[in-house]
């Protein structure tokens, strides 16, 4: 049996966007909440994160990634679940250095621009996972499908 890691953050219907990519692979009815889709998926050999943060995270663990065979990426995906605390180190080192994000003295700035270097990751970040995955992961670009629905 092949495993996939699919990264999608979901900004359409879950169901519709599951149907789209998964139908003639898996038969079962999708349900419309991701949480609940992704406990469904990984038991029939599916790893699904959904945002770029926990994508990132989970092909930086070389114990998870090699489980995986194929790859299926969102292209624009959204940094992260919740609030400015809840970003991992490795997204704001990012967010650092490619968005030139450089937190504001006052906190109401700096929402805003936090904000706004999210939104401009948000742009490439599937393309940054594909970079990660084939440049410093060494894992095979033939096996990499990018599958953004709008």
């Amino acid at each position: 049996m092949s495993y996939f890691l699919w990264i999608e953050d979901f900004e359409n219907s879950v169901k519709t966007t599951a149907s789209d990519v998964l139908s003639g692979i898996i038969e079962e009815p999708f349900d419309n909440d991701a949480r609940k889709l992704k406990r469904k998926l990984k038991d029939q050999g599916i790893f699904l994160e959904l945002t770029f943060q926990d994508g990132l995270s989970f092909i930086r663990d070389k114990d998870k990634l090699n489980q995986v065979d194929y790859i299926i990426l969102d292209i624009d995906l959204k940094s992260h679940e919740g609030s400015i605390e809840d970003i991992s180190p490795d997204v704001l080192q990012l967010l650092y250095e490619f968005q030139d994000y450089t937190p504001a003295e006052y906190e109401s700035k700096n929402e805003d621009l936090f904000n706004k270097a999210c939104t401009d990751l948000k742009e490439i970040a599937g393309f940054y996972l594909y970079t990660q995955l084939v440049l410093e992961l060494g894992f095979p670009k033939t096996h990499i499908l990018f599958c953004s629905l709008s």
